[in-house]
């Protein structure tokens, strides 16, 4: 548990000005001129693939969930997005340790922490990558578990294949 708070902390440490900065470039495309009252808005999302320029249904999903939350408030999302970057670094060492791969703290707290990220944290729009990336982790975290280690799956385990198969698609559909 210290070692998640410390690549947590670590990821919020390091975005924090993040939480002070407001929309830029196409954020008001995805947050500000769209229409999202009600759920039966968010259909055309899922539902009509053409409807919006990229088709992420689960990321305008969690835009709707946050307005809902916080309004359009810039910071509550730019929070959002910290805290999934920190998931992402969370799960990245827990996919590795799984893995046996040395260093794997060392290697989650990299990716906290290195400067490729910030496009993706620092911009609200970005969502997609962070969001996406969870799902996708936590999907080869699932799969990990399923398989075990000697890489043969287990009749014993099968809930673990669809979770990771329903991450995965998550991972998609962000």
């Amino acid at each position: 548990m210290a070692k998640t708070l410390a690549i947590l902390g670590a990821t919020l440490a390091a975005y924090i000005p993040a939480l002070s900065c407001g929309y830029i470039w196409d954020d008001d495309l995805w947050l500000l001129t769209r229409k999202l009252d009600s759920l039966s808005d968010l259909a055309p999302y899922w539902f009509l693939p053409g409807h919006f320029p990229q088709y992420y249904p689960l990321v305008h999903t969690s835009f709707f969930l946050e307005e809902k939350l916080w309004g359009l408030s810039p910071a509550g999302f730019h929070a959002v997005n910290i805290l999934l970057h920190g998931l992402c670094a969370v799960l990245i060492w827990r996919v590795l340790l799984r893995l046996r791969v040395p260093g794997a703290y060392l290697c989650g707290l990299l990716f906290a922490l290195h400067p490729m990220c910030v496009e993706s944290v620092a911009w609200v729009t970005e969502r997609k990558n962070v969001l996406s990336g969870v799902f996708f982790f936590a999907s080869i975290l699932g799969w990990t578990h399923f398989f075990g280690l000697d890489g043969k799956p287990s009749e014993h385990r099968p809930l673990w294949w669809f979770a990771g198969f329903a991450l995965f698609v998550c991972a998609v559909l962000s």
